[in-house]
């Protein structure tokens, strides 16, 4: 087995990474294990909608980070107390339950009882303490997953919708359950703890440390243009399935109206009516050819809007990214 860990924080970079190892994986090479962790960030699904996952606004003013993974499945939470394993091995030899069994060992070996929940989750006493996501490219299969040991679950349930959105779209929503942190069960684990136990465990299910990997290996595998466009407009909300909505809001006093549809993260067609109280008509507008972006609905609208009020068109584009 060969292990890769890094020290970056980088969670764009990170998954690049991963997208690298598993492209050039040679059928029949052995199995790896690369462990990272990243600053806050939202991670989805490669076939979700960023707009229904994420409090995108929110996470804007917060700084966040939005990051789109290669696997599908459903939008995690990222920070330094949370642990990720990627797991990268020939697809032949792959078997999903021996990649769970590696992490319920290591659990185990930390005093935890701990179990699947449904296909993809593991949990610990009924709540949730990871969840896990699977890529397949050639020869190469690929199961990642998240471990929760000291996260900030307040952040976590405030940057993520879950799909709670007005939003019609053919995305694949996520299934929210309930989070809980390995530290809020073993007071004095830590990530270095966890790590250890994981390494532990792959080693007893996957053969002997071969070979160990770090930054100077992983700067030299993966380009610089895969990373840029892990952090591209194209990939994070282009790649969105197409949307639509049709919502009513009150927006500093008054009635708007916004229907919408979104195809590449670019709106087709969009209407915007605005109404005082007494229902007389202030503003009507429409959106074309526009990325489906706070800034660029604002600045299309800033015309039309400059009489409702300063300042309206800004508060008009966070309703729609928060439909």
């Amino acid at each position: 087995m060969i292990l890769l860990r890094t020290n970056s924080l980088d969670v764009r970079r990170n998954l690049a990474v991963e997208a690298a190892l598993l492209d050039r994986y040679a059928v029949a090479a052995k199995p790896m294990l690369f462990l990272w962790r990243s600053a806050n960030a939202v991670v989805i699904g490669k076939n979700q909608n960023p707009w229904c996952e994420a409090n995108l606004p929110l996470m804007q003013d917060e700084k966040c980070a939005l990051a789109r993974r290669i696997s599908g499945g459903g939008a995690v939470y990222h920070d330094e107390g949370n642990l990720n394993y990627t797991f990268i091995m020939d697809r032949r030899l792959y078997k999903g339950d021996c990649m769970f069994g590696i992490v319920l060992a290591a659990l185990k070996a930390l005093g935890l009882n701990a179990s699947r929940m449904g296909r993809t989750s593991i949990g610990v006493e009924g709540s949730k303490v990871s969840g896990n996501a699977f890529c397949y490219r050639r020869g190469a299969a690929m199961h990642h997953g998240t471990l929760l040991v000291s996260s900030d679950l307040e952040k976590m349930a405030r940057y993520l919708r879950s799909g709670a959105s007005e939003m019609n779209s053919r995305a694949i929503s996520s299934h929210p359950a309930e989070t809980v942190n390995l530290r809020d069960m073993l007071p004095n684990i830590g990530i270095g703890n966890v790590e250890a136990a994981v390494v532990q465990s792959a080693i007893s299910g996957l053969g002997p440390i071969d070979e160990r990997r770090g930054d100077e290996w992983i700067d030299a595998l993966v380009q610089q243009d895969a990373v840029e466009r892990m952090a591209s407009w194209e990939w994070l909300y282009g790649h969105t399935p197409p949307f639509a909505f049709s919502i009513e809001r009150q927006v500093c006093g008054m009635n708007v109206s916004l229907q919408a549809n979104v195809t590449d993260g670019v709106i087709d067609k969009a209407d915007i009516i605005v109404r005082d109280q007494s229902g007389s008509l202030l503003l009507e507008s429409r959106l074309q050819s526009v990325r489906f972006d706070a800034e660029e609905i604002a600045e299309r609208l800033r015309p039309a809007a400059a009489p409702v009020g300063t300042g309206f068109e800004h508060a008009v584009a966070r309703a729609f990214l928060t439909a």
